[in-house]
């Protein structure tokens, strides 16, 4: 495991959660697909910087999902809307134990013992306090949120630039064959 001074939330990213040294500074520990390592920053910091990356900040990211979803409590957030990366809170986003999951990569939850035991796409699973039906209508809800935000097609907005610039690309040619005449 190796330390980092900064991260930028990638679509490889599984989950962020909250860890501290022994003199109580507060870190990341982040999951990727293929790897571990403690940023050293809080998660919301790590997210901020993150969502600020894309021209917006937690502040409005938060404030869109309370407006979109009609509720103010463990709201998922879109991170990344080009990449579709969106995150979801185990708990309050300022309570010490919370961890940031993206549910692109979650496969299967299971309840086992009081806990939650939650399988990722690459086979690695992750144990977490609490309910099963809790933690699926939290990732019920995230999966709700993108499509609302970011709709079943890959690159949505960017599509439809794509397709107004070619239609006025045609337009600006078919005006100059008309001046021309």
């Amino acid at each position: 495991m190796y330390l980092k001074e900064s991260y930028r939330i990638s679509p490889k990213m599984i989950c962020i959660s909250s860890i501290f040294d022994r003199h109580g500074n507060h870190y990341s520990l982040v999951r990727e697909e293929d790897r571990l390592f403690v940023v050293t920053l809080p998660p919301l910091n790590v997210i901020d910087y993150s969502i600020r990356c894309n021209g917006y900040n937690l502040k409005s990211a938060l404030d869109t999902a309370k407006w979109l979803l009609g509720k103010n409590h463990l709201c998922p957030i879109v991170v990344d809307p080009i990449e579709q990366i969106i995150l979801f809170p185990t708990r309050s986003r300022f309570h010490e134990d919370n961890i940031w999951f993206n549910p692109d990569h979650i496969k299967r939850t299971f309840f086992l013992r009081a806990r939650t035991l939650i399988l990722f796409m690459n086979d690695l699973s992750f144990s977490i306090p609490g309910q099963q039906s809790s933690f699926n209508h939290k990732l019920t809800t995230a999966d709700q949120y993108k499509r609302l935000t970011v709709g079943p097609d890959r690159y949505p907005i960017t599509q439809y630039l794509v397709k107004k610039q070619r239609l006025l690309l045609k337009l600006k040619k078919e005006m100059n064959k008309a001046e021309k005449k």
